[in-house]
């Protein structure tokens, strides 16, 4: 049996279509997001091991050690240009409010239902 790795784009374009769909993609958090996910919106996966694995989510196939490197705080203080303390202020902030256009919410939210969120990330759910 050929792997998922090794059809070509068309084909694993109709084996993704039996398993993700685009409304929903645009629903989850980049660490939730499968093979499949990625190959319907037209992309390809980010991490090769997805493609040995299509079905399981970027996080599932990250270990501890990626995720934390993965959640950058240092992201938050270049977008909002401002200090540490005042990045994690608004962190915490869209947090409360579950605010999806901001990724890095989706992804700590999401690692949070899987439980697999960092524990100095514990904080800002509270």
């Amino acid at each position: 049996m050929i792997s998922f790795k090794q059809k070509s784009f068309e084909e694993q374009v109709k084996e993704a279509e039996k398993h993700s769909y685009f409304g929903a993609i645009r629903k989850k958090s980049s660490l939730a997001a499968t093979a499949y996910d990625h190959i319907i919106v037209g992309g390809t996966p980010p991490d090769n091991r997805m493609l040995d694995h299509p079905e399981k989510p970027l996080a599932d196939l990250m270990t501890n050690k990626e995720i934390e490197a993965y959640l950058d705080l240092g992201k938050i203080v270049r977008f909002f240009e401002t200090t540490l303390e005042e990045a994690e202020k608004e962190l915490q902030k869209r947090i409360t409010v579950k605010d999806a256009h901001f990724p890095l919410v989706e992804d700590i939210l999401y690692l949070s239902e899987i439980g697999r969120l960092p524990e100095k990330f514990q904080k800002y759910l509270k």
